[in-house]
């Protein structure tokens, strides 16, 4: 039992204190949107990392406790809440790599492609389509899931007794969603940098502004897609069992959720300035 104090413990406060410090970045995304429609694809993208932070304090929270808070939220409901946040995600690679080869293949294009409306289209676009499949997947097999959480025996997201149908449907229905959004964005940001390499080498005319933007936002995306990608090449090697491994798996979802708060500060001058600046007037003259 004390074990599995400590372990909550750990989730809650380093969930929590990623959770603040996110919701203070995406302020700053906000009052940011100005000078970019892709800050719009941000702030959609922080709302989903948010919500699987949500959820994993929730279960740590549960796991310290050593038992469920709210009866009806049950193994499945945990499962059901948890998939509804990662699933939009994971969408949102794929969505932001798109967006990134779309700013650097045809940046003059870029602002008639990818105007406020259209950006906020594609945003709940995918919501909707990772929630609908979300549904889909936890509708198809009504006698159980294919992960749930144990308290406190077991440290979240434990496989159940397979079923059939799990075996030979679901399981792979996961994994290929797994590996298609690492696989497309990765050979959508391929594409996107040998694009950046050949303006490069043909001499393109100077950035203004808005462009070194979006070129600094393609960097940061590629780095915030790393930490994911790792976690899904490494879940090939590492099976995450048994109470540490899966204190392990949470660790890396929690980092892998949080990182994009992180980066962006890190990168863009524009988030910075938001952050520790309260006048809204100031945005139009910052560099990124």
């Amino acid at each position: 039992m004390y074990e599995a104090t400590w372990v909550g413990l750990t989730l809650m406060v380093t969930t929590l204190l990623a959770f603040l410090w996110y919701a203070v970045v995406v302020r700053a995304i906000w009052r940011s949107i100005p000078e970019s429609s892709s800050f719009i694809l941000l702030i959609s993208q922080s709302l989903a990392d948010m919500g699987v932070l949500a959820h994993s304090f929730w279960v740590g929270a549960e796991i310290a406790a050593g038992f469920l808070f709210l009866p009806w939220m049950n193994a499945r409901m945990h499962s059901f809440i948890y998939n509804s946040a990662m699933l939009p995600m994971q969408a949102h690679y794929v969505l932001m790599a798109v967006n990134r080869w779309s700013a650097t293949a045809m940046p003059y294009r870029y602002t008639k492609h990818w105007t406020r409306r259209r950006c906020v289209f594609a945003a709940l676009a995918t919501w909707i389509l990772a929630i609908v499949i979300s549904i889909g997947i936890h509708l198809a097999d009504p006698s159980d899931d294919v992960y749930y959480t144990h308290v406190p025996e077991e440290y979240a997201f434990m496989a159940r007794n397979y079923t059939l149908f799990e075996q030979s449907i679901l399981f792979p229905i996961w994994e290929w969603l797994d590996y298609s959004e690492l696989l497309v964005p990765l050979t959508i940001y391929a594409i996107t940098i040998a694009f950046s390499l050949y303006r490069k080498i043909a001499g393109s005319d100077g950035m203004n502004v808005n462009l070194q933007i979006e070129v600094r936002l393609t960097i940061l995306c590629i780095v915030n897609f790393s930490p994911y990608a790792a976690m899904i090449i490494g879940s090939l090697k590492i099976p995450f069992e048994g109470k540490m491994g899966q204190f392990a798996r949470n660790l890396l979802v929690i980092g892998t959720s949080s990182v994009n708060g992180i980066l962006l500060p890190c990168f863009s001058s524009l988030i910075r300035k938001q952050i520790f600046s309260n006048k809204h007037n100031e945005v139009a003259s910052i560099q990124p």
